[in-house]
């Protein structure tokens, strides 16, 4: 069918196939598979395989346990690797990495740049032309889990956030918050209102100035 070839394997067997103007390759067990739709070419392999997928004008490798991952969509590349492994994604014109536990992320859609860490780990992210550990809008947010920092920010908000020792700095709209848990201080704003709030041996002051 059409100018296209496929070829298939089972065991020692052999077959050969064709849809439209793709060709594919497939091999189970130890083999090896190559597949196209349309213009688009792909590898894959099962086990201690490796694949390579495209669809549209991207490309695609993906691999299981110490395999390595590429994916693409549209424009956009990606590498995804599971356990000790490495992922790099992309979407549009952005770029990501991605690791667990020890590992590393950076992640980006649009315009955007994010890293992101489990543990001790670091968060940025973007979308759009925001920076990021996050950010919507106009705004700015940077997180991090345990003894880690976050800022986040909604529309023309800033907010800075903590857990445990860590720091936080809140906004919603107009409004200013910096919040710490423990021996910590915070400070909140809704409206055009101050508020002022510790725990423990802390102390607090509030203030609301309404409109």
């Amino acid at each position: 069918m059409g100018r296209s070839a496929c070829a298939y394997k089972t065991v020692c067997s052999a077959i050969a196939y064709k849809t439209g103007r793709s060709t594919c390759a497939y091999k189970t067990g130890r083999s090896a598979c190559a597949y196209k739709t349309g213009r688009i070419a792909c590898a894959y392999k099962t086990g201690r395989s490796a694949c390579a997928y495209k669809t549209g004008r991207s490309a695609c490798a993906y691999k299981t346990g110490r395999i390595a991952c590429a994916y693409k969509t549209g424009r956009s590349a990606c590498a995804y690797k599971t356990g000790r492994s490495v992922c790099a994604y992309k979407m549009g014109r952005s770029a990501c990495a991605y690791k667990t536990v020890c590992s590393a992320i950076a992640y980006k859609t649009g315009r955007s740049t994010c890293a992101y860490k489990t543990g001790r780990s670091a968060c940025a992210y973007k979308t759009g032309r925001i920076a990021c550990a996050y950010k919507t809008g106009r705004s700015a947010c940077a997180y991090k889990t345990g003894r880690s920092a976050c800022a986040y920010k909604t529309g023309r908000t800033a907010c800075a956030y903590k857990t445990g020792r860590s720091a936080c700095v809140y906004k919603t709209g107009r409004s200013a918050c910096a919040y710490k848990t423990g021996r910590s201080a915070c400070a909140y704003k809704t409206g055009r209102s101050a508020c002022t709030y510790k725990t423990g041996r802390s102390a607090c002051a509030y203030s609301f100035v309404s409109d």
